[in-house]
Parts: structure tokens; C-alpha cells; sequence
């Protein structure tokens, strides 16, 4: 009896000593870009050279998470708000507007809309191109959302807050002969 009783004492000193400290709850803000055409969008993102890992690559993040390629392509009507599909970087910084984020780490950006004449649009802090917006200098060309990031794990919660700003391509926006009816940019 003193056995099982000192097995179970022991196994439970165990148990109760590799308890692991959960982290407190973590805040993110992240810049991302969304497609609102009826045409695939190519985004082409041009990073500072302090982002740029190897020759189409840059860091995704200022809390680690890895690396992202400057070349991609948006399905039509995507992603959602709720989305992290599209996001372009992820900051631990909930302090920083979306523009100043995005004029911190893009030099410029570029969209091919896919459509008939493959309208080109170029964004940068001091130049837009075939769009009426400026998302590095217009804090009214993004949209915000509060979502709840938790990253469960075997040992904790992980609770997290993300907020995250996105930047569509509307068709009531472009600068061209391609624009949509009842699109108000909204």
C-alpha cells in the first residue's frame, strides 16, 4: 500500500512540475491585400531590403513565422476579412497604422488584373498608377477587423488578438475603362 501510495505521490509531483506557464495574451496588427474584382489579381510585393531573403522571398513578420514570396495570385471575390491568406506582414506592433506599416517594409507594389487588357495597377508612397487610392498615404483605403487569433497548443490556450487591416482591389477604383456597376468602394 505504501507503495502504490508513494508511486501516485510521486507521478503527481511529477505531473504538477512540468506544468508549463501559459504566455499572456499576445496582440498582432496585420497589412493584407484582398481581390474584389471578377478577374484573378497577380500581386507583386517589392520589400526594403531589409526584408529580402534570397531572391523572391522576404520575412512575413517581426515575431518570427518565416518567409513569404513577392510574387503571388488572388482568386476573384477573395479572401474574407477573416482571412490570413493574403497577409502580407505581421507585425507585434498594435501602435503603427496600416499605410506606415506598409511604407515601412514595401517599397512598391504591383497588380495585374487578369482581365481583357491586363490593367496594370503600381502602387509606392509617392505614386499610384491606374487606381485612385494610395493605401501607403489614405488610411480610408484599408478596412479593419478584430480577430481572434488563439493558437492552441498541448499545453496552453495561447490567447491572441489580431488586428488586421485589409486593402482591396475594387473595380470602382481602377483607373480604366474596366469598372463595375454599384461598386462604391465601401
Amino acid at each position: 500500500m505504501k507503495k502504490i501510495i508513494l508511486t501516485l505521490g510521486v507521478s503527481l509531483l511529477l505531473f504538477t512540475s512540468c506544468k508549463v506557464d501559459c504566455p499572456d495574451k499576445t496582440y498582432r496588427l496585420n497589412i493584407a491585400v484582398g481581390n474584389n474584382t471578377e478577374f484573378e489579381v497577380d500581386v507583386l510585393v517589392f520589400p526594403k531590403q531589409a526584408y529580402i531573403h534570397g531572391e523572391s522571398l522576404y520575412s512575413m513578420s517581426d515575431i518570427g513565422g518565416g518567409y513569404l514570396h513577392t510574387y503571388f495570385s488572388i482568386e476573384s471575390k477573395q479572401p474574407s476579412m477573416g482571412s490570413f491568406r493574403h497577409v502580407l506582414y505581421t507585425t507585434g506592433d498594435t501602435t503603427i497604422d496600416a499605410n506606415q506599416l506598409l511604407s515601412l517594409v514595401f517599397d512598391s507594389i504591383k497588380f495585374v488584373i487578369n482581365d481583357s487588357i491586363n490593367t496594370q495597377i503600381s502602387l509606392s508612397p509617392d505614386t499610384t498608377i491606374n487606381y485612385s487610392l494610395n493605401p501607403y498615404k489614405s488610411d480610408s483605403a484599408w478596412r479593419s477587423q478584430l480577430l481572434n487569433s488563439d493558437q492552441p497548443n498541448n499545453d496552453c490556450e495561447n490567447p491572441g488578438e489580431t488586428i488586421s487591416y485589409r486593402f482591396y482591389i475594387e473595380p470602382g477604383f481602377i483607373n480604366n475603362k474596366y469598372k463595375s456597376k454599384g461598386v462604391d468602394g465601401q
